[in-house]
């Protein structure tokens, strides 16, 4: 299991307008050189592993600019191309779960998953694990 950027993304959004897009690029571009260099490493030691590699939400959904959401989703879908390069490897979507949740999911730190929120991510997870599973036992 992968959860990788989330505090990037994080400090990007606090960011003001001028100093987003420059700051997001770089950031991006790290987090995806840092998540390939993670998958070749378990791939060097484990070759036959499966990997979950989680994608980010937006505890702060409400209070969001159209350009934040397209930041977060420019992230999610890079790091999701990187992942479906993997056989072994699936990207697991948050945002779509929390988004339209935020107020049953998001603890009051307003920033992590309460434990409704986990339940919810922890249910998508385990589906996701059986999906690969029952693929793997097809093949």
């Amino acid at each position: 299991m992968v959860s990788i950027g989330g505090n990037d993304v994080r400090n990007i959004l606090s960011m003001n307008d001028l100093a987003k897009d420059d700051a997001f690029k770089v950031r991006l571009d790290n987090s995806l050189s840092s998540l390939e260099q993670t998958l070749k490493v378990l791939r060097t030691t484990n070759p036959n592993s499966n990997v979950a590699v989680l994608g980010l939400y937006n505890p702060y959904a409400k209070a969001t600019s159209v350009e934040d959401t397209r930041l977060l989703n420019t992230w999610n879908y890079n790091v999701q191309q990187l992942v479906e390069e993997d056989q072994r490897a699936i990207f697991i979507p948050t945002n779509d779960l929390l988004k339209f949740n935020l107020d049953r999911y998001i603890a009051k730190d307003g920033l992590h998953p309460n434990s409704a929120g986990y339940q919810a991510l922890s249910n998508r997870i385990s589906k996701s694990v059986e999906t690969i599973i029952s693929n793997q036992s097809m093949q």
